[in-house]
Order: structure tokens, then C-alpha cells, then sequence
């Protein structure tokens, strides 16, 4: 009876692999090695990504503005200039950062939401960075990283408040900018309105009974409301002070500078002498037409003549007093003209020291105002990593196809000698018929 040729059964591939067990699981186990590896130590490192979520806020956040009133972005936290200016300041924590290449290739975004806004408090935006994993020597490095741009925005709100000017008009009143004693008055009380508006900013958002404890000069720790803060200030050169000290100047004539005024005084003096003579005409015609007024008999005109030559008349005298103070100004010395000044020029000097001290009572208060209202917040002290792939599920996707491909080569490679084997199993004691 002729041995029917039958295919490679499942017992065949059995019995075949099994011979070679060892064989196929150094192959598997090495393949999975080797997969584990690529994906851990190359694909994983190229892919990684690292993602933090922080909250921040500050005054002046719900408006989209900086104490500076200079226009606040998300976006400008991870631009070239500012994150250079972060790297600078690690003392060389981040020097091996490239953080030019990390901005042309999209290796860092940033996005934000904003998560509250209610009466009480100003708003709260919470921030999502991204990161390529592949720019950082550790996730440590990275985690240090995240943490200084989300306090950035922070600090760069401390150091606008503490650097911002609050004694411009201060400044221009001690200058030579003024030319004469109402624009220095001026100045002083532009300087409290600047003053007491940031007041009014601070009360609008935390209301009036906010608390702010500053140190005084002396060292001692003072606490009061913004309302009592805002009075002091405007007390301390309130509307009363303010309009007698403008009555004085009007009345008293008080010269800035004489040696301008004197050379001013030319040209005020025609322009009096003008005014002087157009009067005069003026009330020359009304009287002509006064006197036919009366003639005819027409009251109500006649006294609505002399009510206006009664006004006329007014001007001309205080043009005529003016020309008369002029003539007398001129005539005066420069020490002459310091003396009369020196009591006013005191009281103003007074005025400015008090809007000084309110000045600065001002910055300390402010920069405190910022710093209890200013917050950033890590929503988790690790970074999350995302990207890549799975290490172990890279190393068993190995393993397989290890198994598989050396299961396959053996098959191949030994089938032949396994199926001729099987053969000389299968013949009949003594039967040398079927030779190969």
C-alpha cells in the first residue's frame, strides 16, 4: 500500500519548535529587548511630551491689563525675549536648554481659560503648557522650567508696581518745567488726583474696607483701610487748602520769575492799554445813546445802559490796576521779589512735602495691594508626561513578533529534514522500495 503525503500539521510545528524552545525564546525574549529599548530610549525620548496646568492671577487681570496699563498676554509668557530672559536668570540651571530651536519647531505652547469673575475678586485664568520632553535633560530640569514661566507673569507684575514712577508731578514742581506759581500749584494737585486714583482703582476691585499693612518710616507696622489711606491723601492738600492757595496767588500777584515777567510785560502792558481804549469807546457810545434813551422816554433802555457801562467801567478798572501792578512790579529787585515770595513759596513747599510722604505711603501700599492679590498655583507638583508609547506593551509587541518570526525561519529551515524522518518512521520493516 502506497503512504499517502499529507501536509504540516499543527503536531508537525509542535514538535518542530519544541526541539528548538530555547532557540525561540532567546530569539522572543531579545526581540522584546530590543523593542522595549528603541521605544524607552529613542522613539519615547523624541515623543515625550511634559504638561503642567497652573492658575494665576493678579489686579487688573479681568481687564487684560498690567499695573502699567500695558496690554497682558498668555502668549507673550513663552516668547524668545522672555523665555532668554528665564533661562539668564537660572544661574545656569537651564543652559542647556536650546531654547531658539524649542520655538521654531513648536516644542512649547501655551493656552488659557478663565475660570472665575465675580465682584469679590478678580478673575483667575488657568494656564495649560506644553513642552517637547526632547529639549530637557530630566523631567526635573523641565518641572523647574514650568515653574519659573508660570510665576512669570507674577513677578513681572511685582516689578511694575515697585518700578513705576508715582512722583512724576512731584518732579516737574521741583523742576525748572514751571514757569510761573500756578503751574507749580497745578502740578501739586495733579499729583494727588494721580494719587488718589490708583486709590480708587484698588477700593473699585477690593472695596473701601480692604486692609493693607505697610512699615513706616520709623519701621512700625501700620494697618489701615484703603478708605482711610485715600482720606489721608486728600486731606493732606484737600480743595480748601487747594483754592486758598490759588486766592493768595490772584490776589498777591506772587512773580515766578521776574526777569520773564519783565520782559513780558512790554507786550501785557499794550495789550492792557488796548483793552483800555476799546473800554473807553465802548462807554462813550452808551452814554450818547443813554442820553437818547432818556429823551425818548424809554426806561427799561436807560437802565439797561448803565447796568452795561457799570460793567465797562469794571473791566477798565481792573485793566487799570494790572497796568498799575505792572509798573510797580518792574520796579522791584530780585531780592525784593524773593522776600515777597518766601512765605508763599512755603506753603507750597509744605503742600509738596505732604503730597511727598502721601506719595510714598502710596507705592508701599500698592506694592503690598499686589503682592497678597498676586498668586500663581500649580494645579500638581509633577508634570504629567504625554507622547510616546507604551515601554511594555512595545517589549510584549516584540516578544510576538520575535516568536513568530522565528518560529516561521525554523519551520522552514527544518521541516525537510523533520518530514523525511517521519517518512523512514512510517515504512515497513525491511521495505526499500521508496527511496528518495
Amino acid at each position: 500500500m502506497e503512504n499517502e503525503e499529507v501536509g504540516l500539521t499543527f503536531g508537525d510545528i509542535f514538535h518542530i519548535l519544541w526541539k528548538k524552545i530555547w532557540i525561540v525564546l532567546i530569539v522572543s525574549v531579545a526581540f522584546a529587548i530590543v523593542f522595549f529599548c528603541v521605544v524607552q530610549f529613542w522613539y519615547n525620548e523624541n515623543q515625550r511630551k511634559y504638561v503642567s496646568t497652573y492658575s494665576i492671577s493678579f489686579p487688573g487681570l479681568n481687564l487684560g491689563l498690567y499695573p502699567d496699563s500695558s496690554v497682558y498676554r498668555i502668549e507673550d509668557t513663552i516668547s524668545l525675549e522672555i523665555l532668554n530672559q528665564i533661562k539668564e536668570e537660572a544661574d545656569g540651571a537651564f543652559d542647556s536648554i536650546d531654547i531658539e530651536k524649542m520655538i521654531q519647531k513648536d516644542g512649547i505652547s501655551i493656552s488659557e481659560q478663565k475660570v472665575s469673575n465675580s465682584k469679590d475678586t478678580e478673575s483667575e485664568v488657568l494656564v495649560t503648557l506644553v513642552m517637547d520632553g526632547v529639549y530637557f535633560e530630566s523631567k526635573q530640569q523641565a518641572q523647574d522650567f514650568v515653574r519659573e514661566v508660570a510665576q512669570y507673569s507674577i513677578k513681572h507684575v511685582q516689578d511694575i508696581v515697585e518700578g513705576i514712577t508715582y512722583d512724576t508731578y512731584l518732579n516737574n514742581y521741583n523742576s525748572g518745567l514751571a514757569t510761573s506759581y500756578e503751574q507749580k500749584v497745578n502740578y501739586l494737585i495733579a499729583q494727588q488726583k494721580y494719587l488718589l486714583n490708583f486709590y480708587d482703582v484698588m477700593i473699585s476691585s477690593k472695596g473701601a474696607y480692604y486692609t493693607v499693612s505697610i512699615q513706616d518710616e520709623n519701621g512700625t507696622s501700620v494697618v489701615q483701610t484703603l478708605d482711610s489711606y485715600r482720606t489721608n491723601c486728600l486731606e493732606s492738600f484737600n480743595e480748601t487748602v487747594q483754592q486758598a492757595v490759588l486766592e493768595e496767588l490772584e490776589v498777591k500777584g506772587y512773580i515766578y520769575d521776574l526777569t520773564a515777567y519783565k520782559q513780558e510785560s512790554v507786550y501785557r502792558t499794550e495789550v492792557l492799554q488796548g483793552l483800555v481804549d476799546r473800554l473807553d469807546q465802548e462807554i462813550a457810545q452808551l452814554k450818547v445813546s443813554r442820553e437818547e434813551f432818556v429823551e425818548e422816554g424809554n426806561q427799561d433802555l436807560v437802565t439797561m445802559v448803565d447796568n452795561k457801562i457799570m460793567k465797562l467801567t469794571d473791566d477798565k478798572i481792573v485793566c487799570l490796576v494790572e497796568m498799575a501792578q505792572i509798573v510797580s512790579n518792574n520796579k522791584l529787585t530780585e531780592q525784593q521779589n524773593q522776600d515777597k515770595n518766601a512765605s508763599f513759596e512755603a506753603r507750597l513747599n509744605t503742600c509738596a512735602d505732604l503730597l511727598k510722604e502721601q506719595t510714598e505711603i502710596l507705592q508701599k501700599v500698592r506694592v503690598q495691594f499686589f503682592e497678597k492679590e498676586s498668586y500663581f498655583h500649580m494645579q500638581k507638583n509633577q508634570l504629567e508626561e504625554g507622547g510616546g508609547f507604551s515601554s511594555l506593551l512595545a517589549a510584549f509587541g516584540g516578544f510576538i513578533i520575535g516568536l513568530l518570526g522565528v518560529c516561521i525561519v525554523i519551520c522552514i529551515v527544518d521541516y525537510p529534514k523533520y518530514k523525511n524522518q517521519k517518512n523512514e518512521k512510517t515504512l515497513p520493516a525491511g521495505d526499500d522500495s521508496v527511496k528518495d
